[in-house]
């Protein structure tokens, strides 16, 4: 069975759809008009829609691709490494605790990432700003100014 385009080509894929269905109808007053309007849009949706799945499917044959050397020159190690590279930047961490640690600003925190403990240092700058939006008039009462943390 061959897969159903709705009058979609691969031309029409790679343009976009401003130059292959041209400038929008104004929605304007009358039923008409509004049909006309979402027929337009629905059209426009689906040309998009065509343009994601292909521009996704691309990208992930390059990753195939990208994978498929790698594995041939990793060890064990670089492939294990790479491995939870990923998974810290593509699935949700659970802290489990955080500690702090010598320095200011620094702290040790336990996150569960894909049934793994893992350990990541995080920094927390010390400085923050403070946006009055009206004036502080303080003739009378006295103020001490601090620098540090």
């Amino acid at each position: 069975l061959k897969r159903k385009r709705d009058e979609l080509n691969d031309k029409t894929i790679t343009r976009q759809w401003r130059i292959v269905l041209g400038p929008p109808p104004l929605f304007g007053q009358t039923k008409n008009q509004h049909i006309k309007w979402l027929n337009y849009q629905k059209h426009k949706w689906n040309i998009q829609y065509e343009q994601r799945l292909n521009q996704s499917s691309i990208i992930s044959d390059k990753i195939q691709l990208k994978t498929k050397q790698k594995n041939l020159n990793d060890g064990k190690i670089d492939t294990y490494i790479r491995r939870t590279a990923e998974h810290l930047h593509t699935h949700p961490w659970q802290i489990i605790s955080y500690e702090l640690t010598d320095q200011i600003g620094i702290f040790k925190a336990w996150c569960l990432v894909e049934h793994e403990l893992v350990q990541i240092k995080i920094k927390v700058p010390r400085i923050f700003y403070v946006n009055y939006r009206t004036s502080i008039e303080n003739n009378n009462i006295q103020t001490q100014h601090s620098i540090g943390y």
